[in-house]
């Protein structure tokens, strides 16, 4: 009897992004992310990438979280969470992963320019 397998296979899908007409440009720190993320899921499917934005007590906390299931935004204010998520299988249908994160930014989900010190980045 021959024993079925479902195995995760990661297919480039943090690297894809749908037609020039819809590029914006990335702040850094995103495209930073999101390179590394498409790096690390090439080696090994289990990875996982958490960047926490901390601006001081006057704004937002930020977790971003992406794998080989999606993208996970928390938003952290005047002690109310607010989750965004985006499964990797609605990745194209949504324009690829930076168009995702530029519409984030564009609506002010997450910062359009951040001083590094306020960033943590853990890549497992």
């Amino acid at each position: 009897m021959t024993a079925l397998r479902n195995t995760i296979t990661y297919g480039g899908e943090y690297d894809f992004r749908q037609g020039f007409a819809l590029e914006t440009e990335l702040p850094q720190y995103l495209e930073e992310l999101v390179q590394e993320t498409h790096a690390g899921l090439l080696t090994d499917v289990a990875f996982t990438s958490v960047t926490e934005i901390d601006q001081g007590a006057d704004f937002p906390k930020y977790r971003l979280m992406m794998d080989i299931s999606g993208m996970t935004l928390s938003i952290r204010f005047n002690g109310e969470e607010e989750d965004t998520r985006r499964a990797m299988s609605d990745f194209e249908r949504l324009g690829g992963i930076r168009d995702i994160l530029s519409g984030i930014v564009q609506g002010g989900g997450l910062p359009a320019e951040l001083d590094p010190e306020h960033v943590t980045t853990s890549l497992d």
